[in-house]
């Protein structure tokens, strides 16, 4: 939950930055560059960097597990069609 609690407070800061920038005249691609390096910056945070880690493991499994069950699905199809 204090992931997600900092993420929404740093949303609501990008937005506030955002706003604030835009009105004054900053370019989008500063604005972009701002968000870009905050983003990297709460990425990097070794908790993070787990998470992310673990979610990308965990969709590699399930990819890997859906394949496995499209090729059975397939094989069985192929054995009723012969038999």
């Amino acid at each position: 939950f204090d992931l997600v609690a900092r993420g929404s407070a740093l949303l609501a800061d990008v937005l506030v930055w955002m706003a604030a920038s835009v009105t004054a005249g900053v370019r989008w691609w500063v604005v972009a560059g701002e968000v870009g390096s905050t983003v990297a910056g709460v990425l990097a945070a070794p908790g993070t960097a787990a998470i992310v880690l673990a979610l990308e493991l965990l969709a590699a499994t399930a990819i890997y597990g859906f394949d496995r069950l499209l090729r059975n699905g397939r094989q069985h199809e192929e054995r009723e069609v012969r038999a």
